[in-house]
């Protein structure tokens, strides 16, 4: 569940700069704005997807539903080439994406025995998943036959949805992890 987290994270956001100012052309600002979504999306989506993970959905639900409209938002927002579509497209999709951060998190927390002894162990496949992915795409997938140039290319975003909807499928086999409260309405 953490090598998927954040190798989805790590597949697109470092590549996705160079994609829009080698080949789309976008201005470094533009650049900066489309890289600031998942800021934006980490400062407002926790009060939403929270309050649906705390009182309404199963984590492993939510976050499937997450991964799988996130996949398919990365793979929208590969085909776009003018500076708007790009950046919202991205803007909802850091929405989605940013509070699985915390929806992985709390699943593991929850499931484990010793959380102090075994969290570490746990979220460092996390960090391997960033890794494995920029690796994957500056080191294997570049040196392939037609795929030079992959980072100036909309690919990494395309890897990152498949892996986002594969991330979907697998969380809905994850263990049963239901809300804390029971339903209090939002106030």
């Amino acid at each position: 569940m953490m090598f998927f987290e954040y190798f989805i994270w790590g597949a697109w956001y470092v590549p996705v700069a160079t994609w829009l100012g080698q080949t789309l052309h976008f201005s470094g600002q533009q650049i900066g704005l489309v890289m600031g979504t998942t800021a934006l999306g980490a400062v407002v989506s926790p009060f939403l997807v929270g309050l649906m993970a705390d009182e309404y959905f199963a984590n492993q639900k939510l976050l499937g539903a997450l991964h799988g409209i996130g996949g398919v938002l990365l793979w929208y927002a590969s085909t776009q080439t003018s500076f708007w579509m790009v950046y919202f497209i991205l803007l909802i999709y850091a929405l989605c994406y940013m509070p699985t951060m915390a929806l992985t998190n709390a699943l593991a927390f929850r499931q484990m025995q010793d959380t102090q002894k075994d969290f570490g162990s746990i979220r460092v496949l996390g960090t391997f998943g960033w890794i494995v992915a920029g690796t994957l795409i500056d080191k294997v997938l570049a040196k392939l036959p037609g795929l030079q140039g992959i980072e100036a290319s909309p690919t990494p975003l395309r890897l990152a949805a498949i892996v986002s909807i594969i991330m979907g499928i697998y969380s809905l086999t994850l263990p049963h992890t239901p809300p804390l409260r029971a339903a209090h309405g939002f106030s």
